[in-house]
């Protein structure tokens, strides 16, 4: 096991990290002691939008955050330079980046823009959520009512 980072929901309680070398995410009920897998599996299916999050195969990943206003989960994959997005309805979509390491994008749809090695995700109560783009040294907006 590799776990690359770590969150914590105090509703849950829960804890949720990333399982980088198996490519998968996982939980830690607290109150029972056990960890489950909530997405990705190896071998699995491409990444297509709205798919169960327990049948596709992550490209590493490496973050799990979570937002505890609308309680999403945000997934960073290393090596696809996006972020994933788990929602409340447990259907993971992708929120930002083409899959493809590069600086574009700005202004226009997040799953247009190429990211470089995005390093971390935060949400602000209005919903928007912001990526710190490490590779590229930028900060990224997704204005909130934009979101998959």
């Amino acid at each position: 096991m590799y776990p690359a980072s770590i969150t914590y929901n105090p509703s849950g309680p829960y804890l949720y990290f990333a399982e980088r070398d198996r490519k998968r995410v996982k939980s830690v009920s607290m109150g029972v002691g056990r960890i489950y897998t909530i997405a990705g599996t190896d071998p699995g299916i491409t990444f297509s939008d709205e798919i169960d999050p327990l049948v596709v195969n992550l490209a590493w990943p490496v973050m799990c955050e979570l937002d505890r206003i609308y309680s999403n989960q945000y997934i960073r994959e290393r090596y696809a330079h996006r972020i994933l997005i788990i929602r409340a309805t447990n259907r993971i979509y992708l929120l930002a980046g083409t899959g493809t390491s590069g600086y574009s994008g700005d202004g226009l749809v997040a799953t247009s823009a190429n990211l470089n090695n995005p390093s971390a995700v935060a949400v602000d109560s209005r919903g928007n959520v912001y990526i710190a783009d490490s590779g590229n040294h930028a900060l990224r907006m997704v204005i909130g009512g934009a979101l998959p």
